[in-house]
Formats: C-alpha cells, structure tokens, sequence
C-alpha cells in the first residue's frame, strides 16, 4: 500500500480560514496619488448608501489574497 503525503492529492485539509490569516492594517492593494480633487461622498451619494465601516472583514495582503 502506498503511503501518501500532504498535498499529493491537491487538497490540504488543514489550511487556515481567510480570517484566520487576516491581520489588522494589511492591504491587498495600492492606489496611486489622487490626482483629481477630493469629493466628499456625502455630497455624491444618499447617506443611507455610504458605509462607515467595514466590521467583519479580513486584512490580507494581495499576496495572499491571490494565493486564497
């Protein structure tokens, strides 16, 4: 009987969640600089619709973003 290794098949079952692997103040991006003047979203959009915040959601870089 041959004996398998971790990853052999393609699957790892013991791989973090991708909020297990968040950390406060990663990016998966980079903007360049503003180059148009700054509006605020108040002023563009109903208050209903802009989002204060963003509770809940994993800090990643975009290496691991692309990996995941």
């Amino acid at each position: 009987m041959k004996e398998e290794w971790p990853g052999e098949c393609g699957l790892l079952l013991n791989e973090p969640l991708i909020f297990e692997r968040s950390a406060r103040g990663r990016k998966g991006y980079s903007l360049p600089k503003l180059d148009v003047e700054r509006a605020e979203a108040e002023k563009i959009w109903p208050r209903k619709w802009i989002r204060k915040d963003l509770e809940g959601l994993p800090e990643l870089s975009e290496v691991e973003i692309v990996r995941h």
